[in-house]
């Protein structure tokens, strides 16, 4: 929805142009998202959790980091692992996370150019360059030109 949108916005001449990430190995991938600063903002979340909603019972030290790579998707998701079962109530609704229930909080996929193409042309736009960024092996990175695909009729 968000890409069809964009692209009713733009005039044929008009750009729009967005980075990705193309690493591919995996290696590189879990180096870059398996961290100690990725584990603080999944933690981070569950206290601002407690803290917004006033959960006085909950504990949000009561999870382990759980990193998954699923090679077939070239997804990056990062899950919070319950150590103990707790129950929380939110606006009069009662939840409960069980001992060693996961809780996907971030998640990151890789898709290859064609997706990404394919996904563009849901909103009439197409692509006119990549620029690839290979510093080194393992900071690779592209800057996508879009544009309004010239054959519809528009502005």
């Amino acid at each position: 929805m968000l890409i069809k949108n964009i692209g009713s916005f733009l005039n044929k001449k008009d750009f729009f142009v967005f980075g990705i990430d193309t690493n591919n190995e995996q290696d590189t991938i879990e180096a870059a998202y398996n961290t100690k600063v990725s584990h603080e903002l999944l933690l981070n979340v569950m206290h601002y959790l407690k803290i917004s909603l006033n959960l006085e019972s909950f504990n949000p030290e009561a999870f382990n980091i759980i990193y998954n790579w699923n090679d077939k998707e070239r997804a990056v998701a990062l899950s919070l692992k319950a150590t103990k079962r707790q129950s929380i109530k939110i606006r009069g609704q009662e939840f409960v996370i069980n001992k060693n229930q996961e809780l996907n909080i971030l998640n990151s996929k890789k898709p290859p150019i064609e997706k990404i193409k394919d996904f563009l042309k849901k909103g009439s736009l197409i692509i006119k360059e990549i620029i690839s960024i290979d510093n080194n092996k393992d900071n690779k990175f592209s800057i996508v030109l879009a544009q309004k695909d010239s054959r519809l009729n528009s502005p």
